[in-house]
């Protein structure tokens, strides 16, 4: 860190500073280390214009979340958030900031660095380094002076509380003052400052008995009085001189005997190193394990304000601070704001308003940045039913799996400890009454759980089988398998009638697959290589006529159509095509050897190829080097799925309206030149992933293909992302034939940054390694970091064996836990990921409609939810009938339960979207703690004007009140 501090505090960087009353401007920022301060200047000016301790920095970001940034949104907005840096400094409640932008990431990353690691370092110096460091600070306020006059000595005294009679300070600096000019320089400054801080006086009449000759301690004198003080650590003298260092002065020593002086130990006295407070306490050492209930709880009232009630400012930083000040319940004043979004503030004052949706994120941020235990979210809210469903959404999709949505143990019968709820946070908020949520089906179909077995186990499953759907594309009736519950109609893809998963009987040894050949050779991913070409000696022809432009010297490597095991070179001279047979055979070692001519080999072919590109290839008639590599074919840009110059943004678009999951399609980075995207549709969401080159070759999650048109293909038959195939290309023919005619699902908040596909795998089946280079495991053994090869074996680590081959049908993908975004959509489908779709049936209506498609009976069903009817055929108008009478009932029963829902959200003014989220701290509960039914899930607010009054009325209610 040394090497990184050195140029910031010599050099320093010219960085663009944002400023709040005038427009950003450049200045040079530097570190002074000997002071602790960040300061900066104007370009080309010595004066400081401004500077920092950098004691009081709390904290250091890389982002745009500042009110200088805010200020000047048009001037931030051309600047990458890397770039940016803000500084948030103070020793009040309200920090202070510093915006700046830098010219590079790398530059950014260096300052951050620099400065989290002076924050940290800088209190744990000795107490030596502390005086001389605040000495010298003040000796540097007197800039391009190297000597301080009587009356700033005096100012600096007065500023650590030593006051003294004017004259014998004036005595004291006359002493010093050796060149008779009234002035004194660092050295003598430390030296009076010594003497007159760490008082003689209370030496002799405190420690002098400790001291045999009242000038210096000993190592023996020092180590009895710290012994003396119960520091058993003093024991050792080796730890003792060594703690005795940090206190030195200077190296120079009155005597052999002498360890520290009076003012040295004077200053070890006084400093933290000496302190009563026993320092174990700095970190929770009590008992955690006991219900939440059983603690007292740092709590913050008003969080969001800066000030007063009346007229201060709203601030999201005040979250920011409170959490990382240790506070464990903060407080949202919730009220409606425009667009759906609600407002936090303090209602019906002159308070500034801040965003629901900023605070919810800063809080994600920030809530176990100090401290791992629970966070409490209290709730006064002023929302309306729509904006309070809004609030619940936030909160799920920000927080995740941070929020605490059902009970830890569902049989508990005390509150969970704050060990059982850490990195957890709990809504405070009233809640609906028990009951109303009881209509909807929320436990996902099991993955082992057959459809038959649930039928039997779930009475709220009112009908199931097989109807069909109309493709909007294909006009072809689809048939899907339907699960009618009491408030949805739910359908997934057609069950196969066999699918069987191999036994380990049929996963023999013999049906598996081949491991890709030379995929771990150097020449492998090189562009010059092409692998093996179909009409190789015609082919190789051909690119190269087609790249004749690159003259001389332009080549390939193929592998050999005649000769197995070897390869063939070919090149262009004069606009002639030439072949080379490459050989390869076996040395004594038997390790192979490649070569054109036998008295020059080479262990490898990367490594022939390299030689010839700088020494020349001789034949009878001519020489040559090798120069270009004919490009890789590119055969994708042929393919439908493929979209040369196409945006993220319009990507996105055009998957919205194909709404099946698997529809696809390809695209270049936009981000890296030679680098492509696959999007996707996936579990009802937009994904992205990207598609890496290593030379020649394409790579997705360290899975290798010769080609964009192999990877394509392979991951239509294997799974990209869970279970879900590569199926329909997303073509410009495909959108303007769906026209407009689809809906919206919100894909945009599903739309989700680019995965990353590295895999855990769990094995179906024993296996015992045949070669070194592969895995031996047990069935149900768990392989890490898996990379997907092409040719079905796969790489992982294992038992402490990285990168070991193994069969990829001898495993399953372990089903890591996604985002909570992705858990929150699943949570009410009744197929988990397989479901496809569902209709609602609150305000639904069906009607028969005459067939169009082989004899099948049709229904139409007409949501309100969805602006178009959707029909749907069964085989037989028995069986119509039968479906539609079925799903007339649940209606007319869920309209019923709804009108109460809808009674008591109304009454209670509680969405039950938001009702659902309460688990343990519910509001608006009296203040009764007498009460036989006691509910720990309740939470009770009582007034401190009410304390005297219910503690004075006899013991008992004094014990209970405390309890």
């Amino acid at each position: 860190m040394e090497q990184q501090l050195h140029p910031l505090s010599t050099a320093g960087s010219t960085l663009t500073r944002f400023y709040i009353k005038r427009k950003p401007d450049r200045r040079q920022f530097f570190l002074r280390l000997e002071t602790g301060q960040l300061i900066w200047t104007v370009p080309g000016k010595r004066q400081i214009e401004g500077l920092v301790d950098i004691r009081i920095i709390k904290e250091v970001r890389r982002d745009k979340n500042s009110k200088e940034f805010e200020k000047w949104p048009d001037e931030a907005r051309k600047y990458e958030r890397t770039h940016c840096i803000v500084i948030h400094y103070g020793q009040e409640f309200r920090l202070g900031t510093i915006s700046c932008v830098v010219d590079s990431e790398d530059v950014a990353k260096k300052w951050v660095e620099a400065l989290l690691f002076l924050v940290k370092s800088l209190p744990a110096h000795s107490y030596v380094q502390q005086v001389s460091r605040w000495l010298r600070k003040e000796f540097h306020e007197r800039e391009h002076r190297t000597a301080i006059v009587l009356n700033e000595l005096k100012t600096i005294l007065y500023r650590v509380n030593c006051k003294i009679p004017v004259t014998r300070l004036k005595e004291l600096f006359q002493e010093h003052d050796s060149s008779f000019r009234g002035e004194i320089g660092y050295a003598d400054l430390q030296t009076i400052y010594l003497q007159l801080v760490q008082a003689d006086q209370i030496f002799q009449e405190t420690f002098a008995i400790y001291s045999r000759n009242k000038k210096y301690f000993t190592t023996k004198e020092l180590q009895a009085f710290v012994q003396g003080q119960d520091d058993k650590w003093a024991r050792d003298e080796s730890s003792m001189v060594e703690f005795a260092r940090g206190f030195q002065f200077d190296s120079k020593r009155e005597s052999p005997d002498c360890l520290l002086a009076i003012p040295e130990f004077m200053g070890y006295v006084f400093s933290k190193q000496n302190s009563i407070w026993d320092f174990q306490h700095d970190k929770v050492n009590q008992d955690m394990d006991q219900p939440m209930t059983h603690y007292w709880i740092a709590s913050s009232h008003n969080t969001y304000l800066t000030g007063n009630a009346l007229t201060s400012d709203s601030s999201v930083e005040a979250y920011s601070r409170c959490l990382r000040m240790g506070s464990r319940c903060i407080e949202l004043d919730t009220w409606d704001g425009p667009d759906d979004m609600p407002w936090i503030y303090h209602g019906h004052t002159l308070t500034s308003k801040i965003r629901f949706i900023d605070v919810v994120e800063c809080i994600r941020d920030h809530a176990f940045a100090t401290s791992d235990y629970p966070v409490i979210l209290s709730i006064e809210d002023h929302c309306s039913l729509p904006q309070q469903r809004r609030m619940a959404h936030l909160f799920q999709k920000i927080l995740g799996d941070m929020l605490v949505t059902v009970p830890v143990d569902k049989n508990e019968t005390k509150m969970p400890s704050p060990i059982q709820l850490k990195r957890k946070i709990i809504i405070k908020h009233k809640r609906l009454p028990p009951g109303l949520e009881t209509m909807e089906v929320r436990t996902p179909l099991n993955a082992d759980e057959s459809m038959r077995e649930r039928e039997a186990s779930d009475i709220s499953l009112h009908k199931n089988g097989v109807m069909y759907l109309e493709d909007a594309i294909n006009h072809e009736w689809v048939p899907y398998y339907f699960v009618l519950s009491a408030t949805k109609l739910c359908y997934m893809l057609k069950p196969e009638e066999n699918e069987n998963t191999p036994s380990e009987s049929e996963s023999t040894d013999s049906e598996m697959p081949v491991k890709p050949r030379g995929s771990d050779d150097l020449h492998y991913a090189e562009k010059w290589f092409h692998g093996k070409l179909i009409n190789g000696r015609k082919r190789a022809e051909e690119l190269l006529t087609q790249y004749e432009n690159l003259g001389d010297g332009t080549f390939l490597v193929r592998e050999s159509d005649t000769f197995v095991g070897d390869y063939s070179l070919s090149f262009l001279r004069a606009g002639v095509v030439h072949h080379v047979r490459i050989h390869s055979k076996a040395d004594e070692n038997y390790k192979h050897k490649f070569y054109l001519v036998e008295r020059k080999m080479f262990d490898n072919l990367y490594d022939l190829i390299t030689y010839y590109r700088s020494a020349p290839l001789r034949s009878a008639k001519f020489e040559i080097i090798l120069k270009e590599p004919v490009p890789q074919p590119e055969a994708h840009k042929d393919k439908e799925w493929f979209h040369e110059n196409l945006s993220r943004t319009d990507a996105e678009d055009m998957l919205r309206k194909v709404n099946q999951d698997g529809a696809f399609l390809v695209r270049e980075s936009g981000t890296k030149e030679g680098e492509f995207v696959i999007s996707f549709r996936g579990e009802s969401q937009i994904k992205h992933c990207r598609i890496s080159r290593d030379g020649r070759l394409f790579v997705l999650s360290s899975a290798l293909f010769e080609t964009l048109v192999d990877l394509i293909d392979y991951y239509e038959k294997t799974p990209l992302y869970r279970k879900v195939k590569l199926k329909r290309p997303v073509t410009t023919a495909l959108i303007k034939e769906i026209g407009s005619s689809f809906q919206d699902d919100d894909m945009a908040d599903g739309a989700t940054e680019y995965m990353n596909l590295s895999k855990t795998v769990r094995a179906l089946y024993d296996y015992k390694a045949h070669l070194p280079d592969e895995l031996t495991f047990l069935k149900g053994a768990i392989i890490t970091n898996v990379l997907q090869q092409d040719g079905g074996w796969w790489r992982g680590d294992c038992n402490g064996k990285k990168e070991g081959w193994f069969p990829a049908n001898y495993v399953e993908d372990c089903q890591s836990n996604d985002s909570r975004r992705n858990s929150i959509s699943n949570e009410s489908a009744l197929f988990g990921a397989e479901q496809l779709g569902s209709f609602e049936l609150v305000g639904c209506s069906v009607q028969q409609v005459p067939s169009t498609f082989n004899n099948l009976a049709t229904f139409r069903i007409q949501t309100m939810t969805s602006p178009n009817p959707v029909e749907i055929a069964c085989d037989s108008e028995e069986e119509m009938k039968s479906w539609m009478e079925a799903i007339r009932e649940c209606v007319r029963v869920t309209d019923e339960f709804s009108k109460k829902e809808d009674m008591y959200e109304r009454t209670e003014n509680c969405a039950k979207e938001l009702s659902k989220l309460i688990v343990y701290c519910i509001s608006g509960t009296p203040f009764r703690p007498t009460a036989p039914d006691l509910d720990f899930h309740k939470m009770s607010s009582f007034s401190e004007l009410k304390v005297e009054k219910w503690v004075n009325r006899d013991l008992d209610h004094y014990k209970t009140f405390l309890k």
